[in-house]
C-alpha cells in the first residue's frame, strides 16, 4: 500500500508560515511511509525478530492514521 500523493490543490492552499510545515510534513512523512511499505513487502522483513517486524507494522499503520490527520488539516486551510 502506497500513500497517495498530496495533491497540487492541497498544496496551493498552504500560505501561512505553519500550513506550509504541514504540507512539507505531510510529504516528508509520504516519502518514509512509501519506504517502511517497501521494507515491510520486501524480501528481507522476514529475516528480523518478529516482535521487531510487529513494532514496523505498528509504526505502518500509526503513519497512515498521522498522514490522514495531516491531509484533513490541509484540506481545511
Amino acid at each position: 500500500m502506497q500513500l497517495e500523493k498530496v495533491s497540487i490543490e492541497l498544496v496551493k492552499a498552504c500560505k501561512l508560515e505553519h500550513q506550509i510545515r504541514v504540507c512539507a510534513e505531510a510529504m516528508e512523512l509520504r516519502t518514509k511511509f512509501n519506504g517502511l511499505d517497501s521494507y515491510i513487502n520486501g524480501g528481507s522483513f522476514s529475516s528480523i525478530d518478529p516482535d521487531e517486524q510487529q513494532r514496523l507494522k505498528d509504526q505502518h499503520l500509526y503513519m497512515v492514521g498521522y498522514y490522514g490527520v495531516l491531509i484533513c488539516r490541509m484540506e481545511n486551510f
